[in-house]
């Protein structure tokens, strides 16, 4: 299986996590808080696409290896992101405009909390789950 097409969306991730970084700590106005919403909902649909597709590819892969190992880090990664994606779906729900506006510190110290929490998932990935991957799909049974 090629991770290339998966790391491409993780670069895209990174950019909107990177870009909402950025504006959670500096909402001034309704526009400021307008314009983090906008990056919200775009990250968020780079999420959904790309979740939906590594849980129907990739994980499912994973979990058929005839390796024990393989299979028990795809299950505890699988594990892992469904908090992950709870966490943000959970965020995204209270992250209304006005909510934003009115407590501004939470709202950054929310965000930056999660946007770490998924960019450190994101590396992971990169860097052991892709990696692992690249090594087991191109071998027989995996």
């Amino acid at each position: 299986m090629d991770t290339q097409a998966y790391r491409a969306e993780h670069r895209r991730i990174l950019q909107h996590v990177s870009e909402l970084l950025s504006l959670s700590q500096d909402i001034r106005t309704r526009g400021d808080a307008i314009q983090a919403r906008g990056v919200m909902d775009r990250l968020d649909a780079v999420l959904k696409a790309h979740l939906e597709r590594e849980d129907g590819e990739l994980y499912a892969q994973l979990q058929r290896s005839d390796d024990a190992e393989v299979r028990a880090t795809a299950d505890r990664a699988v594990e892992d992101m469904g908090g992950l994606r709870d966490a943000w779906a959970s965020f995204l729900a209270r992250s209304q405009i006005d909510v934003m506006l009115a407590d501004r510190p939470r709202f950054a110290a929310a965000c930056t909390a999660l946007m770490e929490a998924l960019a450190f998932r994101v590396r992971w990935e990169d860097d052991t789950l892709y990696a692992l991957v690249d090594g087991v799909c191109d071998r027989p049974g995996g």
